[in-house]
């Protein structure tokens, strides 16, 4: 299993702009690309070729409604561009939580990937937790 910590991605509905004659990435999406881009690759994530199987914790920086969900397609993205992974569609399944400061640095994510196994086998949050603890 791969475990990695970035620095928390832009909401969903931050990552593009649009003009009348074109879409692209927004700035502060290129911005977290790259400053994120930095940050896995000086954890030296290995390779997972094939399906897999993700887990993100998130702890918010601030008490400001956020939604999980808005999280996953950034931190997929560039899990792809570092070529950690193949491409997210093979992504066969995710889970997601919000975590407190004990769990993940305030305003972080924390991601644990590995190769996609049986749903009915993959493990709890109860030994994810205490594997990212370590």
């Amino acid at each position: 299993m791969t475990i990695i910590t970035l620095p928390a991605p832009p909401s969903a509905n931050r990552l593009w702009r649009s003009t009348c004659r074109r879409v692209y990435r927004a700035q502060g999406y290129v911005k977290w690309l790259r400053d994120a881009g930095w940050t896995l690759r000086a954890q030296h994530p290995g390779r997972i070729p094939g399906d897999y199987a993700m887990r993100l914790l998130a702890c918010p920086k601030d008490k400001r409604k956020r939604d999980l969900d808005n999280l996953l397609k950034a931190t997929s993205d560039l899990l792809v561009a570092a070529g950690v992974v193949d491409e997210d569609s093979r992504c066969r399944v995710i889970e997601a939580a919000w975590v407190d400061e004990t769990e993940c640095p305030k305003g972080h994510i924390r991601v644990a990937i590995e190769p996609h196994v049986d749903p009915r086998t993959i493990g709890t949050w109860m030994q994810i937790g205490a594997e990212v603890r370590r």
